[in-house]
């Protein structure tokens, strides 16, 4: 999910957001990036309003290590709609500070 090409637009130059876009990451104008921060918000906030929950399955890494999901410990939240949810956050990096 990519969020934050409205804040050139959208937003003065001094808005700590956009300026964050620019210095931070070296996005320029009208460009996103990568909003994991923003969307993990989101599910903390909202839950599953915004989000469906999966408990079941396992994950593991190339290192070897692996795991099983457990409810209400491990598992994993995907968007029920990424566009509905990058304009909701694209409208929340927008509002005035």
């Amino acid at each position: 999910m990519i969020t934050g090409e409205t804040l050139t637009n959208a937003t003065p130059a001094d808005n700590p957001v956009r300026k964050a876009y620019e210095l931070e990451w070296g996005v320029g104008p009208n460009r996103g990036r990568s909003s994991w921060d923003q969307v993990t918000t989101m599910y903390a906030i909202f839950g599953t309003q915004y989000f469906e929950e999966d408990w079941d399955g396992s994950g593991s890494l190339s290192n070897g290590y692996s795991w099983n999901f457990v409810e209400g410990y491990r598992g994993y939240a995907e968007p029920i709609d990424n566009r509905y949810l990058e304009s909701k956050i694209e409208r929340l990096m927008t509002l005035t500070p």
